[in-house]
């Protein structure tokens, strides 16, 4: 079952969303809203923004690890660079919108599949744990109808050119794109 107000899934005989806080009635929708495939951000702006991603979290690591050379007080200096580029490899798509840096520059956001709200915490440490587990294992599922690589499958997450907040288009008819 998916609140009327945000599309989050609850459980059948559950009071409240525990997304929104909203009371749930007897109308419940029966599936997730769906979207166009126009709505998917396409994969060459998912892949620069990766790009644009990793520049950033290396260019931090690197920052620190020079760091840590040249000085006599290296752990100091050095690991709050290390700190910032390894947790921005795993939670930039939890920024504010859904947006990483790389994405904010691309006009494209993680968003939660099931109600468009931007992505959690959770829902990008999961996402991006994927791609260091599993490799370009993750990113096989890409080149599929919706370009979702197994982290978005597993964080229950899509990449959309629409900026959270906004509601998805709604799906074109059987038959159409």
């Amino acid at each position: 079952m998916f609140c009327p107000s945000c599309g989050a899934e609850y459980l059948p005989g559950a009071a409240r969303c525990v997304d929104c806080d909203v009371a749930l009635t007897v109308e419940r929708s029966p599936q997730p809203p769906e979207t166009s495939r126009s709505d998917y951000a396409p994969i060459w702006k998912r892949g620069v923004s990766k790009v644009i991603d990793s520049f950033f979290a290396i260019g931090m690591i690197a920052v620190g690890l020079a760091i840590g050379d040249t000085t006599a007080r290296k752990g100091v200096l050095m690991y709050p660079f290390l700190l910032v580029g390894l947790t921005y490899l795993y939670l930039a798509d939890a920024l504010p919108g859904g947006q990483s840096l790389g994405k904010r520059v691309l006009g494209i956001a993680v968003v939660k599949e099931t109600s468009g709200r931007p992505c959690t915490i959770i829902q990008s440490l999961v996402r991006n744990l994927l791609v260091v587990v599993l490799g370009p294992v993750d990113w096989l599922l890409i080149f599929g109808r919706k370009h979702r690589r197994l982290g978005d499958m597993a964080a229950h997450t899509i990449v959309t050119n629409q900026l959270p907040n906004k509601p998805l288009q709604p799906a074109a008819p059987h038959g159409g794109s």
